[in-house]
Parts: structure tokens; C-alpha cells; sequence
């Protein structure tokens, strides 16, 4: 992992996107420099302080994974949140409900923009740049004195997304609105890769995580941050006094690529076995994937992946004095597990299993199940052996799968038997396939939930670290 991070490292500027003008205030902290301009002239205090007053805050995407997060903190903070979205009449991709929304601007000392996701949509893009932007001409008009957009490390006129390149031009029509007026307390907050419970990326990735065999997606450097230290963050920023530092970096301590990333959620002694996947290949999956509108799919997904989502893990406690936790700690909580449905494959597979080999080894004619082994392409001399052995390892799979500390090998073995079943009946007597009973086709969804079994198995097992 050393080496391939070191190889990374080196090839940063290939990866990242195009450099803008410096307004993120990356310069190293010296606690002997008072004070420091920040890029638009306004001095920048080394550690803002926080205010204490509770604000009216308007937020906007507050049913969203970051949104809900922010709200949650915006709450413990004390301030007075009030969403703002489809709920409320106020549609950010449609301009005829601006009307609607406008009222509620009244009074706001604060807004929260964490709208919008990951798309290569270039329509909604569009409409969500325009509603973004419509926003934020609003608010300037009614001073509204505090402001936070969620943007993302990745976003650049050029980016491969929509949603990205769209992102970009958010942040300039705020940038706009700071030159024109040197009062407002407005910044781009840019994260890397989000992280934390009830997150669709964070659920699809821990998934793939807890796969015994998994393929190695290549990446480029990635800072996963956690939620609730980024919404703590968001606040934190929305009470601050303005500094010169127009947009700040949202990133945690450990970079990694994503098998790094996937790492941090196996268990103990269960690491899964990478397994290469060819360029091409890669490429066609995604954009299979993609027409699939799958999560995380397509061309536009994989060229960012490549690039990563690499930026400054020094800006955000250095702005905010909030310090995102390690990977370590904020993938714990994040594995599928989920006992009761671990519980019920194992009471269907274990049985079954065990109930198969007594059936070959004792209550069923032995040469009818060696008759069977021939018709499969096992030699005679083998037919009788190979039915007392398969009966043999059928119980020893059943009885393994109900004590917990050997479920996660006992399924792997189920997988692996169910498909050497299956492929030497493929081979041997193809026309099983075509038997009414499905002593074939049955394998495959059995395979499939006792893959289930050892993933979930691994999800419950303890983490690393």
C-alpha cells in the first residue's frame, strides 16, 4: 500500500484538477503570524472565534445524507434551522417556485446550501446551477450575513461530471458576490470523499467491502472525511467572522486510494482478495454499470476515480478548529450487518446442507447416487467414493455454518462445493439443467446466498485498528 500511495504522491499533478486562484488559504500555519490576508484583502485571523449567538438558519437539501447531518448539528448548536426544499414549495431545478421560497429569506441571518449530488446529467446540472445561483443573488440582496455552499474538491469547468462542472460555477457566482461586497461571511466548503452511516456511496463501498473476493478498481488519492465532522465544520463556519479564506478543503487525516479505503472495513485475518481487473474490462463495466443507472457507474465516474479527491487536510481544523477522525474511526459503524438476516439464511443453508449428506450417505440408495456421479462424468471406480465423500462434506458444511466463529470459512466452502457441483454437472451431464427438479440451476442461488452469509459474517466480524 506504501508504495502505491508513494507512486500516487508523485503523480499528483496528473490527478487533480486544474489549479483555480489561490482562494483556499493552503499556506502552512505559523502560530508567530498574527494575522495574514487572505486573497480578497480581508484579514485573515489565525483561529476565528466562534460566536455564540443563535442564528435563524435556512438550509437548504436538509434531506439529504450531508443535509440531515447538518441539520442535526445546526440543532445541537442551538440555532434555529428551517429547511428549505420541495417541502416547503421551493424547488432549486424549478425557477417559477423562487417566488414561494423568497418570503422565507426574511429575518435569515444564515443559509446552509447542501443541495445536489453527483450526476452527469447536464440538464438538471444546469437547473441546479441556475436555482443556486438565483439563490445566491437573493440573498445578497437581502444581506443575508452568513452563508455555506457545499461544493466538492472535484469541481472544475472542466471536470468529466456535470454535476462537478456545474459546482464550479456555483462557486464563482459566490466568489462574484464576495469581491462585490466585503461584509458577508460567505465561504465554499469542498469536501473529499463523505463517509458516515446512511450514506448511499458509503453503503455501496462497504458492501463491496465485505466481499471475500472483490475487483481492484483503480484510483487516485482520496481524503474520506465523516459527516458529522463535516457538519460540525458547516457550523462552525457559519458562525465565524469572515476571513480571507474563500473556500476551504474538507478532508480527513489518511490518504489512501479505494482499496485503501475499502480496507479500513474489513475485520481481523478476513482481508479480501483483490482480484485485477483488466483496463477495458474496467472501462465496460462501468459504463455498463452506468446504463444500468447504477451508483457510482459510467465513463464520467471512472475518469474521476481516477483523478481522486485529494486536497489540504490542514484547512478545516485550521479554519474551524475541527479535527475529521481518522479512517479508522470513521468506518466503524458502516458494515452491512444485519443479524436477523444473517440468522435466517444461515437457519435455511445449514440444514439444507446437513439434511443433503445424510440423504447421500445414508437414506438414500447409495447406487442410485453413484448411477447419478457416472451420468455427472465421475469414473466408476470413483462413483461410490466420491457419493460418500460429497455426503460427508455437505454435513461438515451444515455444522459448521451454526456456530458464529465459522460461518464466514463454512459459507466460503459452501460457495466454492455448490460451484464445482455445478460446473462438473455443466460438463459432465448438461441435460441436468433441463431436469424439472433443478439439481443444476438450483446451485447458482443457493452459491448466492451463501456468499450473502459470509459477507454478512465478515460485516459482523471485529474491524481492524
Amino acid at each position: 500500500m506504501g508504495e502505491r500511495l508513494d507512486a500516487l504522491e508523485t503523480t499528483s499533478s496528473a490527478m487533480r484538477r486544474p489549479q483555480k486562484p489561490d482562494t483556499t488559504g493552503k499556506a502552512e500555519f505559523d502560530p508567530s503570524i498574527p494575522e495574514r490576508r487572505g486573497t480578497d484583502g480581508i484579514a485573515d485571523a489565525v483561529v476565528p472565534q466562534r460566536t455564540s449567538t443563535a442564528m435563524r438558519v435556512l438550509l437548504v437539501g436538509s434531506t439529504g445524507f450531508l443535509g440531515k447531518a447538518i441539520h442535526a448539528a445546526l440543532a445541537r448548536g442551538g440555532h434555529q434551522v428551517a429547511p428549505l426544499g420541495r417541502d416547503q414549495g421551493y424547488d432549486l431545478e424549478d425557477a417559477s417556485s423562487f417566488d414561494r421560497a423568497a418570503p422565507r429569506l426574511t429575518g435569515a441571518e444564515g443559509i446552509v446550501i447542501a443541495a445536489g449530488d453527483l450526476t452527469d446529467d447536464s440538464g438538471r446540472a444546469a437547473r441546479m446551477t441556475e436555482g443556486i445561483a438565483a439563490l445566491l443573488d437573493r440573498a445578497a440582496a437581502t444581506r443575508v450575513p452568513n452563508l455555506v455552499l457545499i461544493s466538492s474538491i472535484g469541481a472544475h469547468p472542466e471536470a468529466p461530471l456535470a454535476s462537478l462542472r456545474g459546482k464550479a460555477a456555483q462557486e464563482q457566482a459566490l466568489l462574484d458576490h464576495r469581491r462585490g461586497n466585503p461584509s458577508p461571511n460567505w465561504t465554499i466548503v469542498r469536501p473529499s470523499l463523505v463517509c458516515g452511516p446512511g450514506g448511499a456511496s458509503s453503503r455501496l463501498l462497504a458492501s463491496l467491502a465485505s466481499l471475500p473476493l472483490r475487483p481492484r478498481i483503480r484510483s487516485g488519492p482520496i481524503r474520506p472525511v465523516h459527516v458529522d465532522d463535516l457538519a460540525e465544520a458547516v457550523v462552525r463556519l457559519l458562525a465565524s467572522p469572515r476571513t480571507g479564506e474563500a473556500a476551504v478543503d474538507a478532508c480527513g487525516p489518511d490518504r489512501v486510494d479505494l482499496e485503501g479505503y475499502l480496507r479500513a472495513f474489513e475485520p481481523e485475518g478476513r482481508r479480501a482478495w483483490p482480484l485485477p481487473v483488466p483496463n477495458g474490462l474496467e472501462r465496460l463495466l462501468f459504463r455498463l454499470a452506468g446504463r444500468l443507472r447504477l451508483p457510482l457507474a459510467g465513463d464520467a465516474m471512472l475518469q474521476l476515480l481516477r483523478a481522486g479527491a485529494d486536497g489540504d487536510p490542514k484547512a478545516l481544523p485550521r479554519r474551524t478548529g475541527v479535527t475529521p477522525r481518522p479512517l479508522a474511526a470513521a468506518a466503524g459503524g458502516l458494515m452491512p450487518a444485519s443479524p436477523v438476516l444473517r440468522w435466517l439464511l444461515v437457519l435455511g443453508l445449514a440444514p439444507f446442507w446437513i439434511w443433503s449428506g445424510l440423504c447421500s450417505v445414508w437414506l438414500w440408495p447409495v447406487d442410485q447416487s453413484a448411477e447419478m456421479a457416472r451420468q455427472a462424468g465421475v469414473p466408476d471406480a470413483l462413483a461410490v467414493a466420491s457419493v460418500y465423500a460429497g455426503g460427508v462434506l455437505d454435513i461438515v458444511i451444515g455444522a459448521a455454518m451454526l456456530p458464529r466463529a465459522t460461518q464466514y470459512p463454512a459459507s466460503l466452502a459452501a460457495v466454492a462445493v455448490t460451484v464445482a457441483y455445478v460446473a462438473v454437472m455443466t460438463f459432465g451431464a448438461p441435460e441436468l439443467w433441463l431436469h424439472p427438479l433443478g439439481p443444476a440451476a438450483k446451485g447458482l442461488p443457493l452459491a448466492a446466498a451463501a456468499l450473502g452469509v459470509a459477507m454478512l459474517a465478515k460485516a459482523d466480524s471485529p474491524r481492524k485498528g
